[in-house]
């Protein structure tokens, strides 16, 4: 009996390594396409095993054998699913029947409990294979191997009762451990191939998220001065991978000719300092001739004494920023050199109320400082309330509805006494859109209209005989006498009193 037990820790041992190897090859070949074929395929190889296994039983009694064909069934079902465990389980099903003996029937109830409870195991628990702990499997072997003592009865009770005396002990020591092994060394191997596919998968998510935004990297050994330029790198200047060698000096040819001597220096000034991490840019010229605008960042990696031996870094193309900087440069002068030009109060709001830009002719017209509105808001200025709450209310309604809001608003000539003597100003706020379509501003543009607008009375008009006496006395001189004599006579007439 004890013979027979190292014989079957010796199959046990075997087995182990061979399905192990069997789950690291279907690991590897899963992420393929043909799902269906491999696991037929896989199917016909355990059905091999099984069948191999079976052809060197342990001999209880004629007709009465056992193997390790429970651990091979239940462990397929677990970690290799549904159809490699039912083809592995028919093909050993046959054979057991072609080997026939008293306990036939038995053991092909075997076959198909243990692979079915794993089976069942693998969908109806919550976690995922590679998370199955050494206790569980244990336990899982127990489970599988209770199930195939309590189908010895399924024997005549006699035999029934001599198999379980004999072998009950044997067979729940070493086959749930030799379970547990062969299930741990899966497990292992599913934890790795699942590291090993995260990490592919996250390499390429890098990869597109490199070519997406435009990212090229570089390694130069400084000691060596071997370098490597990534594919990104080139394509930023239009050069395919081939084009342009991994050396050190195509960066440094390309450089423009006002950047040059600033960027190697300021890099160099990095290399003999003691700092980690330099940010500078430059400008590198393209294939087409033209030059791109490049952010470059850099790490320096040192010895023990702080010599610099390696830097890695990368270069982002940001000519469209700078080119957007420039515009905006040139618009903001265009617009100052208007803003300033005009006699109308110009003013740009920011999403807090505050005033970010005052021209001179509003701070002239309103008797105020500089200091007194830049980066102040309405409330910090103005003193009517009325007229603070108009504005801030336009602001927002401009931000929200990114229309053009138009008022017109009386404002104090003294902005701290709201008492003072009222101008009228006809108010227009528009919005000023970023890059990104957003409103970043608010334009107001005052016009004074208080002459327009002025309650004072006009000058009375004269009296008829007035009007005709200063007709009279011009006559000949400024006017034609003949055209005055006319119109007398028209305003004499009974008609025309009748129709005035």
């Amino acid at each position: 009996m004890l013979e027979s037990s190292f014989q079957q820790l010796i199959g046990n041992a075997a087995l182990l390594l061979i399905t192990a190897l069997i789950f690291d090859l279907t690991k590897l070949r899963w992420r393929g396409n043909l799902l269906g074929i491999q696991k037929i395929l896989i199917g016909a190889i355990l059905s091999f095993i099984g069948i191999m296994l079976m052809n060197n039983p342990w001999i209880f009694a004629p007709g009465i054998i056992f193997d390790t064909r429970s651990i091979l069934l239940s462990i397929s079902g677990l970690f290799f699913g549904l159809v490699p465990t039912i083809i592995a389980m028919i093909s050993t099903s046959v054979f057991r029947i072609y080997q026939g003996g008293a306990a036939t029937w038995t053991g092909v109830s075997v076959i198909f409990a243990t692979g079915s409870i794993g089976i069942l195991w693998r969908y109806i628990r919550s976690k995922k294979i590679d998370q199955i702990s050494l206790i569980e499997l244990y336990l899982f072997g127990i489970l599988n191997h209770v199930v195939m003592l309590l189908l010895m009865l399924t024997l005549p009770l006699e035999t029934a009762l001599r198999v379980l005396a004999e072998i009950s002990f044997p067979v729940l020591l070493i086959y749930p451990l030799a379970t547990m092994i062969l299930g741990f060394l899966l497990v292992n191997r599913a934890q790795r191939e699942k590291i090993y596919i995260d990490l592919q998968e996250r390499e390429e998510q890098l990869s597109l998220a490199v070519q997406a935004a435009n990212i090229g990297f570089f390694d130069r050994n400084l000691v060596t001065g071997e370098t490597h330029l990534s594919p990104e790198w080139k394509k930023q200047l239009g050069y395919e991978e081939d084009e342009i060698r991994n050396d050190d000096l195509e960066w440094e040819i390309r450089l423009h000719p006002e950047d040059k001597e600033n960027a190697i220096n300021q890099i160099n000034a990095v290399f003999e300092s003691t700092e980690n991490f330099y940010e500078t840019t430059f400008r590198l010229k393209h294939k087409n001739g033209s030059y791109r605008w490049l952010l470059s960042r850099g790490s320096i990696r040192r010895d023990e004494s702080g010599k610099a031996l390696q830097v890695i870094g990368c270069h982002v193309d940001i000519t469209e920023q700078k080119e957007y900087e420039l515009g905006l440069m040139m618009n903001e002068r265009r617009f100052r050199s208007l803003a300033e030009s005009s006699q109308d109060i110009i003013t740009l709001f920011d999403r807090e109320y505050k005033i970010v830009y005052f021209n001179q002719a509003g701070i002239e017209i309103l008797g105020l400082d500089e200091a007194e509105v830049h980066e102040k808001s309405p409330a910090e200025i103005f003193s009517d309330n009325k007229l603070i709450r108009n504005l801030e209310m336009d602001v927002e309604q401009v931000f929200q509805s990114e229309g053009l809001v138009q008022r017109i608003a009386n404002w104090p000539q003294n902005v701290n006494n709201s008492n003072d003597q009222k101008m009228v100003f006809d108010w227009r706020l528009s919005p000023v859109f970023n890059s990104n379509g957003q409103v970043e501003w608010v334009l107001g543009i005052a016009r004074d209209i208080s002459a327009i607008r002025s309650d004072r009375p006009y000058r009375q008009a004269w009296k008829k005989e007035d009007v005709l006496k200063y007709i009279q006395d011009i006559s000949g001189k400024h006017l034609d006498p003949g055209i005055v004599n006319v119109f007398l006579q028209l305003m004499e007439t009974d008609e025309y009193h009748k129709g005035t």
